[in-house]
């Protein structure tokens, strides 16, 4: 609470990304499976922040001896810019963009 004040009085009127949605149509909870870019460029940046945080919680489920490569904030967010601002792209589904670029995470590297 006193964090949410502190912040009121910084005059930031953007919501934190903890209490921001994450763009695009929920199913079963998560917006995972169906956030399309036309999602992505429509959303602000925390519910951009929220959508990542979505989409790696799905990917990396916690399950035992399941371990999925994963992109940083910063990754996630430049493989959605990149592949999002070209017009043809507006269906494309984030979650697929995320996997495939973890994928080549090991090997390229920070």
């Amino acid at each position: 609470m006193a964090a949410t004040a502190s912040l009121a009085g910084c005059g930031n009127t953007e919501k934190p990304a903890e209490s921001a949605d994450p763009v695009g149509e929920v199913r079963v909870g998560s917006v995972a499976p169906l956030a399309q870019c036309r999602d992505w460029i429509a959303g602000d940046e925390a519910e951009r922040q929220a959508t990542i945080d979505d989409i790696r919680n799905q990917i990396n489920t916690g399950d035992a001896g399941v371990e999925n490569a994963t992109l940083s904030d910063e990754q996630a967010s430049d493989v959605f810019d990149g592949a999002c601002r070209h017009d043809f792209a507006a269906g494309f589904r984030l979650y697929k963009l995320y996997f495939r670029a973890a994928a080549f995470e090991p090997v390229l590297g920070p």
